[in-house]
């Protein structure tokens, strides 16, 4: 039965749009859109801006930005302050060569939403694919302000601008409040991902945003001063890597991605902290890792587009992937040390049963530029679990325990510090 474009156009709720913006940004169109042929036919009618706009998606994905920008421009006349609609325009015009226009239109879908996490995810987006004459002329006329300090540090030069922009709100952070530290916070999955789902239907994906969204309070009460950000805000999806891109670009003292767990064993109980590491300290480990990555399916189905749009030459040698896994040693071994401190805090503040300390390639803590864990707190395959994470008192005791867990850390940094 042929898909309504009146039935599409209901259920596209702003957050799915957000989901598609998203995707659209990491090259997930043509996983998150049906294919070409499903609403061509709707979209050549012209009666559905949504039609449209999955068509120029497509039309996009398919290495096509001017007959995009047609149908996208036909979409827009229909409802011309659509965010996603305009995002997509900005990609179009960007894939055209003209990036003037795509400056103006993807910092229009931007400004619909300057606060939200995936606002600010497409204007250091926008910054970073400006072109090199462009940006270095900004930073002209910013440096002429007199400002202490205001010319990047050669270790900064490869940072974005929002990058530098959080170094310099921690740095002024840390001449008045030594104590303050800056935390993201990462609710697994979202959107059309579920992550596990219950016997009894609990998905991990509602519970872990509702988790971490009381974390952040529990943390701004117990830590007056820290900085708390969050991934995703609300029930969309969001790739892997961005999940880590946000952190990296948040300037994080500590990255936390937070999940529940799952087994084909329904007796399995209990909390559990994971860092990362080459290889997975258990078998068990590998297969929480795998279930986690399972998302990178999703990601990885553009690659082969995404190589094709890359400007850069192919080396033998890839110095960045070499420079980055030698960083990443050092940040693994500092995700070592706090996932022991969360997972004792954890299974001190709470009535589970202590998995202890694992260690598995996770791919969301992989490329992080800071201590990073990922917390399995219970598991919602256990039907009593299940029952238990649904409630909202105990949400809010995980939300409390990550939270000492997090004050723990702080602690150890200052004393380490002193």
């Amino acid at each position: 039965m042929p898909v309504r474009a009146r039935e599409l156009h209901r259920t596209m709720t702003p957050i799915s749009r957000r989901s598609f913006l998203i995707a659209g940004m990491f090259g997930l169109a043509g996983v998150l859109a049906p294919g070409p042929g499903v609403l061509s036919s709707l979209a050549a009618g012209g009666q559905d801006p949504v039609a449209l706009g999955i068509e120029g998606q497509n039309l996009l994905a398919a290495g096509e930005p001017q007959q995009a920008m047609a149908v996208l421009g036909r979409a827009l006349s229909m409802v011309p302050d659509d965010p996603w609609l305009t995002s997509l325009l900005g990609r179009a015009y960007l894939a055209a060569g003209d990036h003037v226009k795509a400056g103006e239109a993807l910092h229009a879908a931007a400004s619909c939403a300057p606060e939200d996490e995936y606002g600010k995810l497409v204007r250091s987006w926008l910054d970073e694919t400006q072109p090199r004459e462009e940006t270095a002329a900004q930073e002209t006329e910013e440096s002429a302000i007199p400002e202490e300090s205001s010319e990047p540090k050669a270790a900064d030069t490869d940072m974005t601008p929002l990058e530098r922009e959080a170094q310099k709100e921690k740095a002024a952070l840390s001449d008045t409040r030594t104590s303050a530290m800056r935390v993201v916070l990462d609710p697994g999955h979202g959107g059309f991902d579920p992550g596990a789902v219950g016997p009894n239907g609990l998905q991990e994906k509602d519970v872990v945003l509702d988790v971490a969204r009381r974390t952040a309070r529990a943390i701004e009460a117990e830590a007056p001063g820290t900085r708390v950000f969050l991934t995703r805000s609300d029930d969309y999806y969001l790739p892997l890597s961005a999940r880590t891109a946000l952190a990296n670009r948040y300037a994080a003292d500590i990255f936390i991605s937070c999940h529940a767990n799952a087994s084909r064993t329904r007796s399995a109980h209990g909390v559990e902290t994971y860092h990362c590491a080459s290889r997975a300290s258990s078998r068990e480990a590998a297969r929480v890792a795998a279930m986690e990555n399972a998302a990178l399916a999703l990601d990885e189905a553009q690659k082969s587009a995404d190589r094709k749009a890359d400007w850069r030459p192919v080396c033998a040698v890839d110095v960045e992937s070499i420079l980055a896994r030698w960083q990443s040693a050092h940040h693994w071994e500092e995700g070592a040390r706090a996932s022991v401190v969360m997972q004792d805090v954890l299974s001190r503040n709470l009535d589970m049963r202590d998995r202890g300390v694992h260690a598995a390639n996770f791919f969301v803590l992989r490329n992080a530029r800071m201590p990073a864990v990922l917390l399995e707190t219970g598991f919602v395959s256990n039907p009593a679990e299940e029952s238990r994470l649904s409630r909202p008192e105990t949400r809010d005791q995980v939300a409390a325990a990550v939270a000492h867990g997090v004050a723990a850390l702080a602690r150890n940094g200052r004393e380490g510090a002193a």
